[in-house]
């Protein structure tokens, strides 16, 4: 039989085939995926085939054969759970968080004691801005593991996009106890510090991390796949990390950002933001928060610049729509304000530009005349923020003149 592109195996042996693009996926994945395109086509029914040429495509940007290919695999063994795990890291990978949630929740109810599937599930549903769903998930899998840095790196994070700081911080501080060199523990304990009103702590914080290039809180890694002994499929990790934020050190600087904006050095903030997206243009948060920092030192007409970026990059998330309702309503273009409304308050439940929308919802019907429909969006804003005491006033005024009108 004829020899296959690297001489290591005959075609017509398909496991041969099989074990020579595994071999090959390591050291050349282009190799490695023609190989796994002829293992699949000779062995359709073999889910390592259908595994490697998932890991190779996802390698080589090829989502739409990726998700083909994991599609095949979980049709092939639909209750082995590494397989479902693998599927939602790569499905979070490719900004999928529905899928990544399916496919990990599919991964508990096989085993409920996956910490894999609990992780990934909880992983997902924060980067859906749905913290409070994680959160039931992250207890369960240190439960599971209560040494495990990675859950109460992810517990800190969680409780932080949720505003429970001192909870935040005692998971965080453990996260930072087991796992001392981790830059992305020290990141996110920079943020926890400056939204203590400690940036200086911060700012130490920060310049540890950037002296560290240890990754943590990874998605599962679309490994290489091999036969267990129970028939099923267990996952290796390869190496490849999937990762559809920004780099650590586009994070770091994007906080380092926040922290001169905290000390009152608003314009070397905006300076480090613009510098950030030159380098990384669609990154929503930087272009975000470039566009509060110039409203709020009165460039509006800048801020709408580069809201109408973020927009036009990003139409579906609500931090854009947020961004321009504040400019509008801010020019006391009230009508366009409102337009915006409906595209904030789509986010995750979680999501802290939904959450600002409700306030902006409320003030404007209030300016409009519409004080008796202003009190539930402001209510429901402060059931996510009760400490927000200029929020809290102005609903006690409105429901005193509801009730006077």
């Amino acid at each position: 039989a004829a020899p296959i592109t690297d001489g290591t195996a005959p075609a017509s042996d398909p496991t041969s085939l099989l074990n020579a693009a595994e071999d090959a996926s390591a050291k050349t994945p282009t190799v490695a995926l023609a190989l796994y395109r002829r293992a699949t086509a000779a062995m359709p029914d073999d889910p390592r085939a259908w595994l490697g040429q998932a890991k190779c495509a996802a390698r080589a940007g090829d989502g739409k054969l990726a998700h083909r290919s994991f599609a095949r695999a979980v049709e092939l063994v639909p209750e082995d759970v590494a397989v479902r795990v693998a599927y939602a890291g790569f499905a979070w990978s490719q900004t999928d968080f529905g899928l990544a949630v399916e496919q990990a929740q599919v991964a508990i109810t096989l085993d409920a004691a996956s910490l894999e599937a609990r992780l990934m599930v909880a992983r997902a549903l924060l980067h859906s801005q749905r913290a409070s769903e994680a959160l039931p998930h992250l207890h369960k899998a240190l439960e599971l593991a209560p040494d495990n840095s990675r859950a109460q790196l992810l517990l800190g994070q969680t409780l932080l996009g949720m505003n429970r700081l001192e909870e935040a911080q005692t998971a965080l501080l453990r996260a930072a106890q087991l796992a001392p060199a981790s830059a992305r523990t020290k990141l996110v304990l920079a943020e926890l510090r400056r939204r203590q009103g400690r940036p200086a702590e911060a700012a130490e914080l920060l310049a540890q991390a950037r002296t560290q290039t240890e990754e943590q809180d990874e998605p599962p890694r679309v490994g290489q796949i091999a036969v267990g002994s129970s028939g099923g499929l267990a996952a290796i990790p390869s190496g490849a990390r999937l990762d559809p934020a920004a780099t650590l050190a586009a994070r770091i600087q994007l906080e380092q950002a926040e922290v001169l904006a905290a000390t009152g050095k608003q314009a070397k903030a905006i300076d480090s933001l613009r510098e950030l997206l030159a380098s990384h243009p669609d990154l929503v948060q930087a272009r975000t928060r470039l566009g509060e920092l110039l409203l709020a030192l009165g460039r509006a007409d800048e801020a709408y610049i580069e809201a109408r970026k973020l927009v036009q990059a990003h139409p579906g998330v609500p931090s854009g729509h947020c961004l321009l309702a504040m400019i509008h309503l801010a020019k006391g273009l009230y009508s366009e304000a409102e337009k915006h409304c409906p595209f904030a308050l789509a986010g995750g439940v979680d999501h802290p530009h939904r959450i600002q929308a409700l306030k902006l919802q409320a003030l404007i019907l209030q300016y409009t005349g519409r004080v008796g429909e202003a009190v539930a969006p402001m209510e429901s804003y402060l059931a996510l923020r009760p400490n927000d005491l200029d929020a809290s006033l102005r609903l006690t005024m409105r429901v005193e003149l509801k009730r006077l009108h």
